[in-house]
């Protein structure tokens, strides 16, 4: 008996420890803010990072484009993505502009396909 109560307290606390260790590895924060053009990237009057793009979407079918990064941009060694979508039900981002891009979460989604 005194075993098996050994054995789920040490369970407990490997789980707790996990739990912990994975508290600071959260993803680094994304800026981002509307653009007519991938040139405008980098040239905004009001940077975002707490909203998400679908805040915009106001009503069906609307389209808009927007500058993300993950790197603060005063750095001014920013590195910005131009990305373009379509407010469905959320706004989504169109995959046909990074068709050559292969990214993790196709991967991801062609193994679940596979079989």
């Amino acid at each position: 008996m005194k075993s098996v109560l050994l054995l789920h307290f040490v369970q407990i606390v490997l789980l707790v420890l996990a739990a912990e260790g994975r508290k600071g590895k959260s993803r680094p924060e994304r800026w981002w803010h509307i653009a007519e053009s991938e040139e405008g990237c980098g040239n905004y009057t009001q940077l975002l990072r707490e909203e998400r793009p679908s805040d915009l979407c106001l009503e069906l079918s609307s389209y808009f484009c927007i500058c993300t990064t993950r790197t603060e941009p005063s750095l001014g060694s920013t590195e910005w993505q131009y990305k373009c979508g379509t407010c469905e039900i959320k706004w989504r981002r169109d995959r046909t502009q990074d068709a050559s891009v292969d990214n993790a979460s196709s991967k991801f989604r062609k193994l679940g396909k596979v079989g």
